[in-house]
């Protein structure tokens, strides 16, 4: 059960935003875990502080005078808690502790990992890669980058981009063999295949109509970085996501094949645990990455 403070905090956001979904985005929690605080606060007090209707909720005059004298108490044990005291950006430090798949880890937030402690020299970050999902509360993970949802409301969990895939091979090869007709025709075609040790199987190749897996591949490898260079190289054709397939493509190293057939494409999220106080370095952190992952996002759909 929350304490009176919390309860507080919760109905002032309330108030304020005029929204019970809008505040529940605001302080990472859930709709339901707004509305039963509310619900909770009414009881204490034994009048209603909002007017609810299916198609709006309005603050009674009480739920007002209360707004009023709770943000102004707020106010009050925040500074007496120096809750909310305006340190210098540059005086932020710490350790914050991110996770993410390998390939990602690599390829897209290191970069911008490398800006940020530019930006925050005092704030220590600790990337830890995999690609097994990690269990960020019990392992004390304060940021994560998955793909596909995060559908767990333990979590504060935001969509960053769309990553689609393409389906590509070097100009040599495909010079040599030509391109296939659709996807029944890649059987016919030399394949690179990326070995997922977890299934004992290869990846498949995605398409929005079906998955199709590398049979009788040339070439076989479990590390991504080998598979692009045998794709770059003409062993076979192979499937990379388009972050690590756009630069090859600009620079004339590899042509994407079968375009006209839409391929698959994963959500990547950003997420940190809901429950408990949340530093202020990792808020930072979580912004500064949210920003520079959307805008590589809005760049790729131009």
């Amino acid at each position: 059960m929350l304490n009176l403070t919390e309860l507080l905090r919760i109905f002032c956001m309330v108030a304020e935003s005029g929204s019970f979904k809008e505040a529940a985005v605001r302080l990472g929690k859930s709709p339901q875990a707004v509305t039963r605080a509310v619900q909770e606060l009414e009881r204490r007090r034994g009048e209603i502080l909002f007017y609810r209707t299916t198609r709006q909720r309005r603050i009674t005059r009480q739920g007002e005078i209360l707004a009023q004298k709770s943000k102004l108490l707020l106010q009050e044990m925040d500074t007496l808690l120096n809750l909310n005291q305006d340190a210098d950006d540059e005086k932020l430090s710490g350790t914050v502790t991110l996770t993410a798949p390998v390939v990602f880890g690599r390829k897209l937030l290191f970069p911008f990992i490398r800006d940020f402690m530019l930006v925050y020299p005092e704030i220590q970050v600790s990337l830890m890669l995999s690609d097994r999902h990690s269990d960020v509360i019990d392992e004390q993970i304060d940021i994560g980058v998955r793909t596909g949802f995060v559908r767990d409301n333990r979590f504060v969990a935001r969509k960053i981009m769309d990553i689609s895939f393409y389906l590509l091979g070097s100009p040599s090869l495909i010079h040599r063999t030509g391109v296939p007709a659709d996807i029944d025709d890649l059987i016919n075609f030399p394949s690179v295949a990326l070995h997922d040790a977890a299934s004992n199987r290869f990846w498949p190749w995605m398409f929005e109509q079906r998955n199709w897996f590398p049979r009788s591949p040339t070439f076989v490898t479990n590390d991504l970085d080998m598979y692009c260079e045998a794709i770059k190289n003409g062993l076979g054709l192979g499937q990379l996501p388009d972050f690590m397939a756009r630069p090859y493509i600009t620079a004339g190293l590899l042509v994407p094949v079968l375009r006209h057939i839409e391929a698959a494409s994963w959500g990547l999220y950003l997420y940190r645990p809901q429950t408990g106080p949340v530093s202020r370095r990792t808020r930072v952190l979580f912004d500064f990455l949210s920003d520079r992952l959307n805008s590589v996002g809005q760049k790729n759909n131009a």
